[in-house]
């Protein structure tokens, strides 16, 4: 009767499935952690601009050239475009303080005259690289000018940036429940967990936790700098 050799323990075999589902959760886990950091960047990259001083105001009459297009999804939100020769410019959506005035620009009720614009101008090139729309004045029915205002203060004004460092905090809690799910996926299934060292494992389960971890961590910390500047 043969019996197995003390020397040589039971090799586990792996599947294409599980390989598959290893290298896809490492992918997974590279891309969840980058994007992050691109989403996070982005928001403090758009605080840091409200902050600007340099923010003027320019007005520009609505010329046959411009147009008002407007596009509902199945969210049931419905969004203005405002376009030069057909090439957007400028979009928000008419679900907040808008709401009236695009029923009234789709209705044909009223006939806008000019945009007025908070915006930032490059030095060098002198271009616009923000606008953000403050007023717009058109003609009611009855022939009157009138303002629909779409701002109460400019951009870089205080109550601005500390509302827009309080809508951040929301980046807390979507990026907190995809780090706890992927970051339990990726420590488990992992392309180090192929491996037939079980020591390697556990190394490896817990270097993608404390990767997870000092990435949140990192994000709490860039955000409380945040609020005392």
């Amino acid at each position: 009767m043969n019996t197995p050799s003390p020397d040589h323990s039971p090799q586990t075999t792996h599947n294409a499935n599980d390989i598959g589902t290893a290298i896809a959760y490492s992918i997974l886990m590279v891309i969840i952690i980058v994007y992050s950091h691109v989403i996070f960047n982005a928001q403090l990259r758009e605080i840091e601009q409200l902050d600007q001083k340099s923010w003027q105001k320019i007005d520009m009459l609505v010329t046959p050239d411009i147009q008002f297009r407007f596009l509902k999804f199945r969210t049931g939100e419905t969004k203005l475009y405002i376009e030069r020769d057909y090439q957007e410019f400028y979009s928000q959506s008419c679900n907040g303080r808008l709401s009236q005035m695009c029923k009234d620009l789709q209705n044909d009720s009223i006939t806008p005259m000019s945009l007025n614009f908070y915006t930032l101008i490059d030095p060098v090139s002198t271009a616009y690289t923000q606008l953000k729309l403050n007023s717009i004045t058109f003609t009611d029915s009855k022939g009157r000018t009138q303002i629909y205002p779409n701002r109460q203060y400019a951009p870089n004004a205080p109550e601005v940036i500390w509302q827009a460092k309080k809508d951040m905090a929301w980046f807390f809690l979507s990026s907190f429940i995809f780090y706890l799910i992927f970051g339990f996926l990726s420590s488990t299934h992992n392309i180090i967990h192929l491996m037939q060292n079980v020591t390697l494992h556990g190394y490896a389960t817990r270097a993608v936790i404390a990767l997870f971890t000092f990435n949140y961590l990192y994000f709490v910390l860039r955000y409380f700098v945040l609020l005392i500047t």
